[in-house]
């Protein structure tokens, strides 16, 4: 009877949490790179992905990174490593500025 009672409790928890994780996000986006530009400027990193549309609500056509990132060099060499072999990713962003959308957790798909 505990088991059970816990168990409920568990899935009603997770249930109620899981619209406020997926929510942290103001875009998730999935396709092929279409293109990696790199500047020294800025915003030194960004993906575009194909087709190009907006990465974040009300966001530009691109996802960026800033060396800043804990694991900015794997991200780098996860996205690069997608774009030579046409591989999709998920991009999860975030609208830091009104149109600029920050790269937060990525998946190769």
């Amino acid at each position: 009877m505990a088991v059970r009672l816990m168990s409920a409790v568990a899935t009603v928890l997770i249930l109620a949490l899981s619209p406020t994780i997926a929510a942290a996000w103001d875009g998730i986006e999935t396709g092929t790179i279409d293109k990696i530009e790199i500047t020294d400027g800025t915003i030194p990193f960004r993906v575009f992905l194909n087709p190009h549309r907006p990465m974040c609500t009300g966001g530009d056509s691109w996802a960026y990174l800033t060396q800043s990132h804990a694991n900015y060099d794997a991200y780098v060499a996860a996205f690069f490593f997608a774009k030579a072999n046409g591989t999709p990713v998920k991009i999860y962003s975030q609208n830091v500025t009104g149109t600029r959308c920050e790269i937060g957790y990525i998946i190769v798909q």
